[in-house]
């Protein structure tokens, strides 16, 4: 589920950091690990999140880097008001 998505994210994130980094979750953990082929992009690759739901838009505002809407979401999405803070708060 997305709390999955959401803990695997920041752990890669955090092992794609150089030096010895630890990590503790739920699910995850490690202590003084020190990844010894770092990716070519500092900060590791882009992280694209798909999805069609405005969960899975918010988690990608939270911790991707692109999105990949799933069918029909931008119609929903462009037809949308939102409330001062970017929130829809009803749909055409």
């Amino acid at each position: 589920g997305g709390a999955r998505l959401d803990e695997t994210t920041v752990a890669m994130r955090e092992l794609w950091q150089p030096g010895y980094r630890t990590y503790l979750s739920d699910r995850y953990a490690f202590r003084d690990v020190d990844t010894t082929i770092l990716p070519a992009q500092p900060g590791g690759p882009p992280i694209i999140i798909g999805g069609s739901s405005d969960a899975a838009a918010r988690r990608t505002g939270r911790l991707g880097d692109g999105f990949f809407p799933g069918t029909g979401y931008w119609m929903r999405v462009t037809c949308t008001r939102t409330s001062g803070r970017g929130w829809p708060t009803r749909s055409c």
